[in-house]
């Protein structure tokens, strides 16, 4: 289009997407501090609603901010920036921390919300995910707009520091880890335009370690939780599928990731004897299976990494698997729909790496 209708619209985004999000965490502090004066019980059809509505408003609202990402990338890290003494205040306080409390780690949902949402697009709606048009656009043209991402990363990961290793409630780590597989998905994963290249982060050795870090964090904090359990394992399952072979690979030596596959293996074998496999063991069938699938990306990421031509990471994977469904067969316990979903996970992973190679993003 023109270029001054192009000016335009980037003087009306860089007004009006930093109110946007000031208005947003300020209602969302209303709300929490309303919520704990209130036992009302909740009408789950009119809080399903007002979630959608909130979604879409939200996506509108960072396209726009898109329009000039230089400026909404620095208003969106100020307010990271500021949620963080509050929410680290919140994180020391525990239990006792009262409305205040509630009322820091609710900005932090909204806060990393708008973060997640302005940065990189849903990766489950159907497209390769990739670093949007409209910030690479304007990124290849501004080197400021690329500082300013990486600002936006950083301080989100300065933010999940302050909460602590379990993000201080099952909901902000459920956040966190939607915003790490977010980014993760659309710059880690991207073919043309990584991390690295838009932001100056090193993908696999600062993000991609941090989120891994995470991931088994909220996994080990909140397995009995759905949203946080889930959003771990998705966010374990899009490291393990981001640029297999090259990012996988690397990501299957990390200690935290060695951690999870031992801890997953003796969590089928035997009563769990440390927090993590006994974190893993109280999964649901379905988070299960997704685990599996993700040990079993990097496992095989690994063997072709490595030239292993006897796949000895993954047979490492599924060893414990195949003595787990040995037991149920002879009837000396287990479960055998944790078996079963577990396989499909495996199966899933296999069969990706058949069809895509193991070089496939």
């Amino acid at each position: 289009g023109p270029a001054w209708l192009a000016d335009a619209l980037r003087h009306v985004a860089a007004a009006v997407f930093p109110r946007y999000g000031a208005c947003r965490v300020e209602a969302a502090r209303a709300q929490a501090a309303a919520a704990a004066l209130s036992e009302a019980d909740e009408d789950e059809d009119f809080e399903a609603a007002a979630d959608a509505d909130a979604r879409e408003r939200l996506a509108t609202a960072c396209a726009v901010g898109r329009r000039a990402p230089g400026a909404a990338c620095a208003a969106v890290a100020s307010a990271l920036a500021s949620c963080s003494p509050r929410v680290r205040a919140a994180a020391v306080a525990g239990a006792d921390g009262g409305a205040e409390a509630d009322a820091a780690f609710e900005e932090a949902v909204v806060v990393v919300g708008i973060a997640g949402a302005l940065l990189a697009d849903d990766p489950d709606e159907g497209e390769t995910p990739d670093v949007p048009l409209a910030i690479a656009a304007v990124a290849a043209r501004d080197p400021n707009v690329a500082a300013g991402v990486a600002a936006v990363v950083q301080e989100t990961l300065s933010l999940l520091k302050a909460a602590g290793p379990g993000a201080g409630s099952p909901a902000v780590a459920a956040r966190f880890a939607w915003f790490l597989r977010r980014v993760v998905a659309s710059y880690a994963a991207a073919q043309a335009r990584g991390l690295e290249e838009v932001t100056g982060i090193h993908a696999a050795d600062a993000f991609v370690g941090a989120a891994a870090t995470y991931g088994v964090a909220f996994l080990e904090s909140w397995p009995a939780e759905p949203a946080a359990s889930k959003g771990a394992t998705a966010l374990l399952g899009t490291l393990a599928r981001a640029r297999r072979g090259a990012l996988a690979g690397a990501l299957a030596t990390r200690p935290e990731v060695a951690a999870l596959a031992a801890a997953h293996a003796a969590s089928l074998v035997a009563p769990a004897t440390t927090s993590l496999a006994s974190a893993i063991a109280r999964l649901p069938p379905a988070r299960r299976g997704d685990l599996a699938e993700a040990l079993g990306d990097c496992a095989l990421a690994a063997d072709a990494a490595a030239g292993d031509a006897e796949g000895g990471g993954f047979c490492a994977v599924v060893r414990p698997l195949e003595a787990a469904a040995a037991r149920v067969l002879a009837g000396a316990g287990g479960d055998a729909d944790v078996i079963l979903a577990c396989y499909g996970g495996i199966a899933r992973a296999a069969a990706a790496q058949a069809l895509e190679g193991a070089a496939a993003a």
